[in-house]
């Protein structure tokens, strides 16, 4: 949905996390992060092909721990993200794009005390490079 210059929507994000290290993963192999999220975005910039624009997403995170076809548990939680995205229009229907941003996880890991700060949050920087059609 669009309003003057702002972008209001929703989105969904599936991603596969291999365990590279079995001393720090102990038995999981990967892990498969689902995100349902929404988002507002705005219209900074645009000029000719050029658009600039950064968008915030609050949102829902699961993320399930597996071994080959054997589930080790689920972690469920909150993220929060903000982007800033440039985006190059060859078309109507084509875009080139590259977005910087950041990602924040708030989960609810039953552990112990000692180990609740470790396991239920984490943050990136991420960079994306990318087409849409």
């Amino acid at each position: 949905m669009s309003y003057s210059k702002f972008n209001l929507g929703i989105g969904a994000k599936k991603t596969t996390l291999s365990v590279v290290n079995k001393a720090i993963g102990g038995n999981i192999d990967k892990s498969n992060l689902n995100l349902w999220y929404g988002f507002i975005s705005y219209i900074l910039y645009k000029k000719n092909k050029i658009l600039v624009s950064p968008q915030f997403s609050l949102g829902e995170i699961y993320i399930r721990q597996k071994d080959g076809s054997k589930l080790y548990g689920v972690q469920k939680g909150n993220h929060f993200s903000i982007d800033i995205k440039s985006i190059f229009l060859i078309n109507k229907n084509f875009k080139v794009y590259s977005k910087i941003g950041f990602t924040e996880f708030f989960l609810r890991t039953k552990t112990s005390k000692e180990f609740e700060n470790y396991f239920n949050q984490t943050h990136s920087i991420n960079l994306s490079l990318g087409l849409e059609f």
